[in-house]
């Protein structure tokens, strides 16, 4: 009788301990998959403004790196109503894609304006930028079809001999911080 009591306290602690290594197994996938997702790193692009013209907005990237040694261009377009001049545009990019070199914001396909901005926020899982419209030039660079005036926020976009491409250029410094 005493043989099979210990007999049976010793299958009883063995099926204990092998239902614990069995639950710490699964606590330990279930923290590798945690990890997993909280890994994904996904930019918000968002922006405030008021515009006296409707138009087109688009963010973009070219020759994002791709895990499989591939390159590819990004574009995410959003169209304004006509009957809209102020808004908060909000871009998300894809988990995982990464601008590495360059990220621009067009400011029209069309319509010459003149935009005020409120703000914009830019933000991944690990960093947050809030930018003012007075901070513009500490964030961006503009290209020749934009003008912008720091003192009053406003940027006013141009058509230079028949060609309209206003775009502002998130600085490599800014990106690099980004995903660091």
């Amino acid at each position: 009788m005493k043989k099979l009591t210990l007999v049976l306290l010793v299958i009883t602690f063995f099926s204990c301990k092998n239902e614990e290594n069995v639950a710490e197994k699964a606590k330990q996938q279930n923290n590798k998959l945690e990890q997993k997702i909280e890994k994904k790193n996904r930019l918000v692009f968002e922006i405030d403004f008021k515009t006296t013209k409707p138009d087109d907005f688009i963010l973009f990237s070219n020759d994002v790196f791709l895990n499989n040694s591939q390159f590819m261009n990004f574009i995410i377009t959003h169209k304004m109503n006509s009957n809209e001049n102020q808004k908060v545009i909000k871009f998300e990019v894809p988990d995982e894609i990464k601008p590495d070199v360059s990220l621009g914001l067009i400011l029209g396909r069309e319509n010459e304006k003149a935009i005020t901005v409120k703000l914009i926020k830019i933000h991944t899982n690990n960093v947050e930028y809030l930018i003012s419209p007075d901070e513009l030039n500490d964030y961006f660079t503009f290209n020749k079809f934009i003008e912008y005036n720091p003192e009053t926020g406003i940027i006013n976009t141009k058509r230079i001999d028949g060609k309209y491409n206003p775009t502002m250029f998130l600085r490599k410094k800014i990106i690099n911080k980004l995903f660091q």
